[in-house]
């Protein structure tokens, strides 16, 4: 069974296909933060020794 095979979704279906051509035209992408390793001049640890006081615990 397909909910979405009515017509009252054909507009959903357009725009999709118009968000994903855009996205596409972007060209590729990377992702938004290297790990540590890779990154050749950061303050990541040192703001993340200030930060850790306040971290939580997730529970």
């Amino acid at each position: 069974m397909d909910f979405f095979s009515g017509s009252e979704w054909d507009y959903v279906r357009q725009n999709s296909v118009k968000v994903s051509k855009m996205m596409r035209g972007h060209g590729p992408f990377m992702p938004a933060i290297l790990g540590a390793e890779e990154m050749e001049y950061t303050s990541r640890p040192e703001v993340l020794k200030q930060l850790t006081g306040r971290f939580e615990k997730n529970e």
